[in-house]
C-alpha cells in the first residue's frame, strides 16, 4: 500500500510542479497586467466621470443657488466684506458654464467678474 502511494506521487509530481510553477508566475503576472490595465485607463475614466459630473443637472442647480446665497450675503456685506465675496464667486466660479444659469444670475456673474 505505501508503495502504491509513492508510485501515484511520483507519477503525479510533474503535474503538480507545472501547476505551482504556473500559480507562482501567472498569478502574478496576470496581476501585474490587470494592474497596468487600470494604471492606464483610470485617469481616463476619472476624467469622463467628472464631465459627467459637471454636465449633471443637480450640479448645475447647486452652483446656481450657491451663487443665489452668495448673491444675498453680497448684498448685505460691508465694503470689505464685499471685496471678500467677490474674490470667493471669481475662484468657485471660474471654471462653471454660465450660460446654463438665469439671466439674472449670469449678469450677477459677470459683474463679479
Amino acid at each position: 500500500m505505501l508503495k502504491n502511494t509513492r508510485e501515484a506521487i511520483s507519477e503525479t509530481s510533474p503535474f503538480m510542479l507545472t501547476g505551482l510553477f504556473w500559480l507562482a508566475i501567472g498569478l502574478p503576472t496576470v496581476s501585474a497586467i490587470g494592474y497596468g490595465v487600470y494604471y492606464f485607463t483610470a485617469p481616463a475614466k476619472v476624467a469622463i466621470e467628472n464631465r459627467t459630473f459637471h454636465q449633471s443637472q443637480p450640479y448645475q442647480d447647486g452652483m446656481a443657488r450657491d451663487l443665489d446665497n452668495w448673491r444675498m450675503a453680497y448684498s448685505t456685506a460691508t465694503p470689505e466684506g464685499k471685496e471678500i465675496i467677490r474674490a470667493t464667486i471669481r475662484h468657485r466660479f471660474a471654471g462653471f458654464d454660465a450660460s446654463v444659469l438665469p439671466s439674472d444670475d449670469q449678469a450677477f456673474l459677470a459683474e463679479m467678474k
